[in-house]
C-alpha cells in the first residue's frame, strides 16, 4: 500500500492529483469529505463581515514573511534567513 505523508487534502484539487495529497488508505475520507465539502468552511457572513464576528482581524501576507533560523541553546535570539550568513561570521 503507498501512503503519502505530510499533504494536505483540499476540496479544490482535481481528482487525478487528489491521490498525490491524500494517503491513498485513507482515499474514501477524502470522497466522503467531498460530499460535504460545502460545510466545511466558514460561513460566508464571517468572511464578508469578519469584524462583527471577531474583537480584532489580523491579515497576514505570506510572501512577506521570512524564514527564521534559532541556535539551540538560544531561542530567543532568531536571525532572519537573509542575515543568518553575516551573523555566522560575525559572532562565530
Amino acid at each position: 500500500m503507498k501512503t503519502l505523508e505530510n499533504r494536505v487534502y483540499s476540496p479544490g484539487l482535481p481528482p487525478a492529483e487528489k491521490t498525490q495529497h491524500v494517503n491513498f488508505a485513507r482515499s474514501d475520507v477524502a470522497e466522503e469529505a467531498d460530499k460535504v465539502a460545502e460545510h466545511l468552511r466558514g460561513d460566508k457572513e464571517v468572511y464578508e463581515h469578519p469584524e462583527k464576528y471577531f474583537d480584532e482581524v489580523i491579515e497576514i501576507n505570506l510572501s512577506e514573511l521570512e524564514p527564521h533560523i534559532n541556535g539551540p541553546f538560544t531561542p530567543d535570539l532568531a536571525w532572519p534567513l537573509s542575515k543568518f550568513a553575516a551573523a555566522v561570521k560575525e559572532n562565530g
